[in-house]
């Protein structure tokens, strides 16, 4: 029965580092997309400066 229980463990932590690497991955995604839009903005307001 120990060796179920060793099993069962080692499973957990494999799925819990699973998730946290793929809630990091999300993060670093949404980053990038934030730097984007920013990035967008900043040209967007920078074109409304010229139009006006």
């Amino acid at each position: 029965m120990g060796w179920l229980s060793a099993l069962v463990t080692a499973l957990l932590f494999a799925l819990v580092g699973w998730t946290v690497i793929g809630i990091a991955n999300e993060i670093d995604g949404l980053r990038s997309e934030i730097w984007m839009l920013r990035h967008e903005v900043k040209a967007l307001r920078k074109e409304l400066r010229t139009v006006e």
